[in-house]
C-alpha cells in the first residue's frame, strides 16, 4: 500500500505524453547501433541491414507509420526495437514519444495508480476468529 501511494504521488507530478523512464530507456539503447545500417525505402519504410564483420547476417524491413519491424519486437514490446531506432535516429532531432505504445503513457500510469486500495484488518482481528 505504501508503494501504489509513492508511484500516485509520482503519477500526479510526471508531465509529457510519454513516461520519462521510457523515452530514458530509448536514447540509452539507441547509442551503439553502428552495427545496424538503415536505407529508407520511402517515408516510412526502411530497410536495415545487420553487419557482423562486415558481412550482412540479416536484413529487417521498419514500417515506422506502423509501428513495426519484421524481427517482430516493437509489436511485441511497445518500444522501438534496435532496428526501428537506427531509422528513428537518422532524423534530426527525433521525437521518440511517437514511436512509442500508449501502454507507457503519462495518462495510464496515472489511471493505474488513481484508485484507492481499501484498508482491511489482520485475520486475527476479524469477528468469529
Amino acid at each position: 500500500m505504501v508503494l501504489f501511494e509513492k508511484r500516485r504521488k509520482i503519477s500526479k507530478a510526471l508531465k509529457g505524453f510519454i513516461l520519462p523512464a521510457i523515452i530514458h530507456q530509448l536514447n540509452v539503447a539507441s547509442k551503439g547501433l553502428n552495427h545496424l545500417k538503415a536505407t529508407k525505402g520511402g517515408p516510412n519504410q526502411a530497410e536495415v541491414i545487420v553487419m557482423y564483420n562486415d558481412e550482412v547476417v540479416k536484413r529487417h524491413v521498419v514500417y515506422l507509420d506502423q509501428h513495426e519491424c519484421t524481427c517482430r519486437e516493437w509489436q511485441v514490446s511497445g518500444k522501438p526495437c534496435p532496428h526501428a531506432l537506427a531509422v528513428i535516429t537518422t532524423e534530426r532531432q527525433p521525437n521518440m514519444e511517437q514511436y512509442v505504445d500508449v501502454a507507457y503513457s503519462v495518462h495510464k500510469f496515472q489511471a493505474a495508480y488513481a484508485g484507492m486500495i481499501p484498508v482491511i484488518t489482520d485475520k486475527s482481528q476479524r469477528a468469529g476468529s
